[in-house]
C-alpha cells in the first residue's frame, strides 16, 4: 500500500493509518507504534514542513507483520513483512 503524508497529519499518524489500513483494522487496534520506532524522532526527521523532496533519506522498520518504509517526500509504503522486499524497487511505481 501506498500513501503519502498530508500536511495536516504527522509522519506517525500517517503510518499508523497505513498500517491499519495494510491489517484492515482500526487504528486504535494496533500495538503503540512507540513499540517499534520512538514517535517524537520520526516525526522530527520527517517534518512535512520541512521534508526535501527528493527522496534520497528512507527509513524502515518493522511492524509484525508488516514492513514500514518512509521516504524523505512524504511517502509510506505498508509491505508484507513475510514476503522479501528489496529498497530500490519499494518505491519504483510511485512518480514524482
Amino acid at each position: 500500500m501506498e500513501y503519502e503524508t498530508e500536511n495536516n497529519h504527522s509522519p506517525v499518524q500517517a503510518i499508523v493509518t497505513a498500517l491499519a489500513d495494510a491489517a484492515d483494522i482500526d487504528p486504535v487496534d494496533l500495538p503503540p507504534i512507540s513499540e517499534h520506532v520512538d514517535p517524537a524522532a520520526l516525526n522530527a526527521l520527517f517534518d512535512p514542513h520541512d521534508r526535501t523532496t527528493d527522496g534520497d533519506t528512507v527509513l524502515s522498520f518493522q511492524v509484525d507483520p508488516w514492513n514500514v518504509f518512509v521516504r524523505s517526500d512524504g511517502f509510506i509504503r505498508v509491505c508484507d513483512a513475510t514476503q522479501r522486499t528489496d529498497l530500490g524497487p519499494v518505491f519504483a511505481s510511485i512518480s514524482t
